[in-house]
C-alpha cells in the first residue's frame, strides 16, 4: 500500500483538483494522510467531502509548523500504520490517471533503499517539465533537472538523479527509517519550508540510497500555488535556507566563498524589489540575512 502525505496550508483553491485526480486513479491501493498546518480557509470542509470516496486520515495541527515538520508528523503516523512506501505530494498538484499505477509497477522489483522521483510537469503548459529530480554542482548548489525543458526532446535515459523533489517523491520505508535513526528526523525542521528536500536528498545520498526517475508517472504542478511566487514568506525562506544548507554541507573555506556569491545575488534580488517598490519582500530579505 502507498501512503500519500500531503501538507496543506490554506490550499482550498487546489484541493478539489488534487482529490479528484486521486479519485480517478486506476490504482486504488493507497491511503491519504492530510496534514493541515492550521488553515483558516475551507480546506477541512473539502477534505470531509472527499472522505466519502477516499481513505483520508486527517492530522489537524493548531498552527503552521512548516512543510518539513508537518511531513515528519505525517510520515511518523503512516509508518506506525505499517506503510511500505511514502509518497509526498504538494497540494497544488493533479495526478495523471495512471500515475500511481506506474509507481506501483516500478516498485515491484525495487530495492530496500530505492527512492523515486515522479515526473513533475507544468500544469499550464503540459509539454514542459517542471522538475525531473535534483542535481548538485561541486559546491553542492542544487538545481532542478529539466526545468522548462520540452518533454518530447528531453533525454530521460541519460538523466542521472542525485536527489528528489519532495513535491512528488516516493520514499521506501527502509530509506526513511535509516535516516530517522541516524538524524532523529526525516526532513530537517529547521528549514521550515524550501530546500528541506535538498537537505534530505544530500543525507540520503550520503547513505548510498538509489535515486530513480519515473518519467512515465506524471503529476501536473501549479508552480508556487500555495507558496505564492514572490511572496515575502517564500522570499524569506528561500533566502535564509540557501545559506543554511550551504553552511551545513560545505567546508568552512567553501562556505566563505559561496557566502560572498550568495550575498551578491541576494543584494541584486533586493535591488529589483526596491525598483518595483516591493518593500515587503525587501524586508523579508533583510530579516533572512539577519537570521543567518
Amino acid at each position: 500500500m502507498f501512503s500519500i502525505i500531503v501538507v496543506n496550508w490554506n490550499g482550498e483553491k487546489y484541493l478539489k483538483g488534487f482529490f479528484n485526480s486521486l479519485v480517478e486513479q486506476n490504482y486504488k491501493n493507497f491511503e491519504v494522510y492530510f496534514v493541515d498546518n492550521g488553515s483558516s480557509d475551507y480546506s477541512l470542509d473539502i477534505v470531509k467531502e472527499y472522505s466519502r470516496y477516499l481513505e483520508i486520515i486527517v492530522i489537524k495541527l493548531s498552527e503552521n509548523l512548516g512543510f518539513a515538520e508537518a511531513n515528519n508528523i505525517g510520515i511518523d503516523v503512516a509508518l506506525k500504520r505499517n506503510a511500505d512506501y511514502i509518497i509526498t505530494l504538494n497540494n497544488d498538484m493533479e495526478l495523471a490517471n495512471d500515475c500511481l499505477h506506474k509507481v506501483h509497477l516500478a516498485v515491484l522489483n525495487s530495492k530496500p533503499n530505492d527512492v523515486y522521483q515522479i515526473l513533475i510537469v507544468n500544469y499550464y503548459d503540459r509539454k514542459l517539465i517542471d522538475a525531473a529530480g535534483i542535481k548538485f554542482d561541486k559546491f553542492l548548489f542544487a538545481s532542478q533537472i529539466g526545468h522548462g525543458k520540452k518533454i518530447n526532446s528531453f533525454d530521460f535515459k541519460r538523466t542521472k538523479l542525485q536527489g528528489v523533489c519532495a513535491g512528488a517523491a516516493v520514499y521506501s520505508k527502509n530509506s526513511l527509517l535509516r535516516i530517522k535513526e541516524s538524524d532523529g528526523y526525516y526532513f530537517d525542521p529547521s528549514f521550515f519550508a524550501y530546500y528541506e528536500d535538498v537537505d534530505l536528498s544530500l543525507r540520503l545520498k550520503k547513505m548510498s540510497n538509489n535515486f530513480l526517475l519515473l518519467n512515465d508517472a506524471i503529476v501536473y504542478h501549479h508552480h508556487s500555488g500555495t507558496g505564492i511566487q514572490n511572496s515575502p514568506f517564500k522570499t524569506f525562506y528561500l533566502t535564509r535556507n540557501l545559506f543554511l544548507y550551504s553552511k551545513k554541507y560545505n567546508l568552512k573555506y567553501y562556505y566563505f566563498l559561496l557566502k560572498g556569491i550568495y550575498l551578491s545575488l541576494t543584494i541584486a534580488k533586493a535591488t529589483k524589489f526596491i525598483i518595483k517598490r516591493d518593500y515587503k519582500n525587501v524586508n523579508a530579505i533583510y530579516k533572512a540575512l539577519k537570521s543567518i
